[in-house]
């Protein structure tokens, strides 16, 4: 019996065992990371299904015997923020790792160590921050294993000094030996093993849906398909031949999903009794148990949501409301560690390209983002000239005197400054600034009378061009869109987000969808051009509620976002009851049945107060009050100078 050894080392023989072809890249790896004078940074990359996780695994197991100790990273469970990122390493190291230095002391306790980040395209919102700040904080003898589908931005394999500490691996296909061994150990018959190579050309994922579905010659793949192409091919041919339907409605379900969890699925599907569906979904060849969830491989989920949405749009449609409902209530009880996965299951839901490409792009920008240089002075200057004028470069030269911390710049390939980007707290901005520069004193006043919680912070896009096409349409603006959106995720009280634009059709319907409206009352005109004024709101539940309300309304029951719940005597605002006074609440159940009109003070001392008479400043005060609770709606209660007030309304939907 010993002569077998343990169950681990049995499990381990067979996880070797399904490792083909790989074995260069296997020792090319190893000897890099265990070298002393090795590359402090390795990219392995290549298309979905290519082999970058069995590589890692294989990795792993093979490691383990040179003394190096290997952490790994799943990165689509961690929020792309560096505290996100502190969090794993600490939970991963059984110890609190609250900044980038105590990760680099206790990194340094372990002695040999190799940190590797698997599906880290999903850390583009973070791979400014790792090559400037994170990694050169590491002890010398640390590694970093990047794998991604995406080749390296050019960060890492241009710029001076990281050219000579990175290295980067490219995966290509299996050759025919390797092929045929995985085809073999899926007892592929001999005499199928050429047809199936000719059109998975070695791809693994491919080989091994060829391998489980029941492909013959006719129903083959073209052989001009792409890779993804024959994999989102095949796993529809595969989908034909499972039998069971409760299978193939939960592997429906689950398409529509970023994960597919226990308790998505189960609300999803009606049944309690999912453990052993989930068992039968996990088998499946293009499904893998990540940290978080069952996940389909990106070809096959996005094949099988079109095809479902294309043949029967009236289930897609249903099946995301579901998932939506299940969602909603998940993530009320969640905790803060946990919320990044859930808001990103969230924006997985939302369709409308600007808002899915805000986040999840599909041209993924390779361009170096990160904060500006005292020497990039000239380069801003000059954009802004270009595209602007004298007056507005002498307002971004004021933001550059005080507060050069705000810009961050895209560099090209030789390190020229091709974009830049002002992004501030509103806490940030000077009374000095707000001299040099209206703009930035129209959003102080008008945030200012918003009177919003000091624990809200304030946003302020100043501006935003690159140098060639000012505010077009480019892969440069949509890396400076995407950096932004890292800050959105570092400051989830955020209360709401100013931007100056020069408006014109494109540009709003980049902002309009996701709840930008432009402050026509803050526009100013600036070397002879309209510069207006798009303001967020992103509501009580700050980001993660804008998300939301993105969500509901595809998919939920469309509600007000103000209204007043006169059974409990509270104001509803964004779904939360805010309770009220006696006199508050009088007072705003009579604006609602003068709703629209102008309702004089001595009219709300006759019906609220019951009495004819008295000052006006009773009914000022409770209006103050009224105000802050309101928050972000306080303008629906205006003043009407020399009258009263008027009552612009709750909007649609029941009170």
């Amino acid at each position: 019996m010993r002569r077998n050894g343990t169950i681990r080392e049995r499990l381990e023989r067979e996880q070797a065992a399904g490792f083909f072809g790989r074995e260069r890249e296997l020792a090319d790896l190893q000897a890099r990371l265990v070298d002393d004078g090795g590359p402090a940074v390795v990219f392995v990359h290549g298309i979905g299904g290519i082999g970058k996780t069995s590589l890692l695994d294989a990795l792993e197991r093979r490691i383990q015997e040179t003394g190096v100790a290997l952490l790994r990273f799943d990165c689509g469970a961690i929020e792309p923020t560096p505290r996100g990122l502190l969090h794993a390493l600490g939970e991963r190291l059984a110890r609190d790792v609250p900044s980038v230095d105590a990760a680099a002391r206790a990194l340094a306790e372990m002695g040999r160590v190799a940190l590797a980040f698997d599906d880290y395209q999903s850390f583009r919102l973070l791979d400014a921050w790792l090559r400037r700040d994170f990694i050169p904080a590491l002890p010398g003898q640390s590694r970093t294993l990047l794998l991604s589908r995406e080749a390296p931005a050019d960060g890492w394999t241009l710029a001076a000094g990281w050219r000579g500490l990175s290295y980067t691996l490219s995966l290509g296909p299996l050759d025919d030996t390797a092929a045929d061994a995985l085809l073999e150990s899926e007892h592929v018959p001999a005499q199928a093993l050429q047809r199936i190579r000719t059109f998975a050309r070695g791809h693994p994922l491919a080989l091994r849906l060829a391998a489980g579905a029941k492909v013959d010659a006719a129903g083959s793949p073209a052989a001009s398909m792409e890779p993804d192409q024959v994999v989102a091919a095949l796993a529809a041919r595969f989908l034909d031949d499972v039998e069971d339907a409760e299978t193939r409605r939960a592997l429906t379900a689950a398409a529509v999903l970023r994960r597919a969890t226990r308790s998505l699925l189960a609300a999803m599907l009606g049944t309690e009794a999912i453990d052993p569906i989930l068992a039968r979904l996990q088998a499946l060849p293009f499904v893998t148990l990540a940290h978080d969830g069952l996940v389909i491989h990106e070809a096959v989920r996005s094949a099988l949501a079109r095809s479902l949405n294309a043949l029967d749009p009236q289930r897609y449609q249903d099946l995301r409301r579901l998932a939506w409902n299940g969602l909603q209530r998940e993530v009320e009880s969640v905790g803060r560690v946990q919320l990044w996965r859930y808001t990103a299951d969230i924006l997985y839901l939302v369709e409308q390209p600007s808002i899915r490409e805000a986040f999840f792009p599909t041209d993924i920008p390779q361009q170096l983002v990160e904060p500006a240089r005292p020497d990039d002075a000239a380069a801003v200057a000059a954009i802004t000239l270009r595209h602007d004028g004298p007056e507005g470069a002498r307002a971004v030269d004021a933001w550059w005197q005080e507060l050069s911390e705000a810009f961050s710049v895209v560099r090209g390939p030789r390190g020229e400054v091709v974009a830049y980007s002002i992004l501030a707290f509103a806490g940030q901005v000077s009374a000095r600034l707000e001299r040099q520069d209206p703009v930035a004193a129209a959003w102080r006043a008008h945030a200012a009378l918003a009177q919003l919680p000091t624990d809200r912070p304030v946003l302020f896009s100043r501006r935003l061009l690159t140098r060639d096409g000012g505010e077009r349409p480019s892969i440069e603006r949509a890396a400076c869109f995407l950096d932004i959106k890292r800050t959105y995720l570092e400051t989830p009280r955020a209360a709401r987000i100013y931007a100056a634009i020069h408006p014109d059709d494109e540009l709003l319907a980049v902002f309009q969808p996701l709840g930008f409206r432009v402050l026509e009352e803050l526009a100013v005109e600036q070397d002879g051009r309209e510069l207006a004024t798009v303001m967020l709101d992103f509501g009580p539940g700050g980001i993660p509620g804008w998300i939301a309300r993105l969500v509901d309304a595809l998919y939920g029951v469309p509600t007000p976002r103000l209204g007043l719940d006169v059974p409990s005597r509270a104001l509803v605002l964004d779904g939360r009851r805010v309770p009220l006074t006696r006199l508050e609440f009088g007072v705003m159940e009579y604006f609602a049945t003068n709703e629209g009109r102008v309702v004089t003070r001595e009219e709300l001392l006759r019906e609220v107060w019951k009495q004819p008479f008295g000052g006006s400043n009773v009914v000022d005060a409770v209006i103050r009050t009224l105000r802050k609770k309101l928050g972000s709606e306080n303008g629906t209660v205006e003043t009407v100078k020399g009258h009263g007030y008027r009552f612009r309304g709750f909007g649609p939907g029941p009170r």
